[in-house]
């Protein structure tokens, strides 16, 4: 439900991935019905994460899509959804793997 169109390793620039990710992607989904459904995945007690396993088409693996996903649950149901080993760099728009570009954005 979260990851990216077919189209996600032609786009090299990070502003522009976030505009078509976030307005293909997250904008349909209701962000609560999203944490419920993995909530369910996970049984309610299993940790919940989010994976991906392949470089931004910039070959830039220093941000990544899960930074958005951070940034829109934490906008939007003021969660913190952190970077597994580096969560003390934050979350949401501080999240690590977000591009600097959209920092503060």
């Amino acid at each position: 439900m979260l990851e990216p169109g077919p189209w996600f390793k032609t786009i090299a620039d990070p502003r522009a991935w976030s505009e078509r990710y976030t307005r293909e992607v997250l904008s349909p989904l209701d962000p609560a019905q999203v944490v419920a459904e993995l909530q369910a995945m996970s049984d309610g007690v299993k940790t919940i994460a989010l994976l991906c396993w392949e470089a931004a088409v910039s070959g830039d693996a220093d941000w990544c899509h899960r930074s958005l996903v951070s940034v829109w649950l934490h906008d939007r149901l003021g969660l913190e959804v952190f970077e597994l080993g580096h969560e003390s760099c934050g979350c949401g728009r501080a999240h690590p793997k977000l591009p600097a570009v959209l920092r503060g954005a």
